[in-house]
């Protein structure tokens, strides 16, 4: 299942782990931008930004599905025939679209 279809189903579902995906999705957005593809940021980042947000266990299985998700990816970057960077911002760039397309897709309305 695509990772947006995954983010859209569990938004709708549950719609107020809107914010929680938006601000997973400003992390892994903020490494393609920033070209920073190390996944201890992600992991610290992640970890910062959704601390003070919902805490639950879809919250929590979320955020370390699309932690262990990276991590997968991450591991083959040597395998890949284009370079390492050019694997890793396009792994991050595909993320981060697939987040925001699955928000969008969700149908839900954010709460300021």
């Amino acid at each position: 299942m695509p990772v947006s279809v995954a983010v859209e189903r569990v938004v709708r579902k549950n719609p107020e782990l809107y914010i929680y995906f938006n601000a997973i999705d400003n992390v892994v957005c903020a490494m393609a931008t920033n070209k920073n593809f190390d996944p201890t940021v992600l992991v610290n980042e992640v970890n910062r930004v959704t601390q003070p947000l919902i805490k639950n266990a879809d919250a929590n299985l979320a955020k370390e599905t699309i932690i262990t998700l990276y991590k997968i990816f991450y591991s083959d970057r040597l395998r890949s025939d284009i370079s390492e960077d050019q694997f890793l911002l396009s792994l991050t760039t595909v993320l981060c679209d697939s987040i925001k397309t699955g928000l969008a897709n969700s149908g839900v309305t954010p709460t300021p």
